[in-house]
């Protein structure tokens, strides 16, 4: 495994002066994770899907955040041992829809062959979409991202981080389900509970 994707931050505002610059995008994703674990067995029957597989689909959420112009938003935490050294990135198409295009592209879509057999692309995307898109509303669906958007340095970054992910969760892979109602519902669940989770697991401090 490459440690170069530890260099990549996914929370870089931190309430502790004196603490880390950042806090890891591979541990912000566990940290969502957890809490998603942690929320589905205190409602059980939210979703259908096995608890390791509901956390390491939630997990992914931010697996848009290694793009080029994510990262250039602290110049202070730019992964320059990844991504080389910093210089003016393209427009920021948004991490939600970065993370749903290198989701159902290239190697990162084929890795979720193991968890999601059988699926088709369209089928797919009704969870990709739940994950990706946890701000409130579903992520932008790109054809293709401008030249520097994804350099190779990011695109490695995704594919550890997701074998990183599967390594830790060992998700059970799902069938699909025979009735597309039955996805969009399950997609449904999936994003509500993507969102509060991704809420709590971004708090810097526990409520008193």
């Amino acid at each position: 495994m490459n440690p170069a994707f530890l260099l990549f931050w996914g929370k870089a505002q931190p309430i502790d002066p004196a603490g880390p610059a950042f806090h890891p995008l591979l541990a912000h994703m566990l940290d969502v994770a957890a809490v998603a674990e942690h929320l589905a067995q205190a409602v059980p029957g939210r979703t259908e899907l096995p608890l390791a597989t509901l956390a390491f689909l939630v997990a992914l959420h931010d697996i848009g955040k290694v793009s080029r112009p994510f990262q250039a938003k602290v110049p202070a935490c730019w992964p320059a041992a990844a991504l080389g050294p910093l210089s003016a990135p393209p427009a920021d198409p948004g991490h939600d829809a970065v993370g749903l295009f290198l989701l159902r592209e290239g190697r990162t879509s084929e890795l979720l062959d193991a968890v999601l057999p059988g699926w088709t692309d369209g089928h797919r995307a009704h969870l990709l979409r739940a994950v990706t898109g946890h701000h409130g509303k579903p992520p932008d669906e790109l054809d293709r991202l401008s030249p520097g958007v994804l350099p190779m340095g990011s695109v490695m970054c995704a594919e550890e981080v997701l074998r990183a992910l599967m390594a830790v969760f060992e998700p059970p892979p799902v069938p699909r389900p025979a009735m597309e109602r039955d996805i969009v519902r399950l997609a449904w669940a999936l994003a509500g509970l993507t969102t509060l989770a991704d809420w709590i697991g971004s708090a810097q401090r526990s409520e008193e």
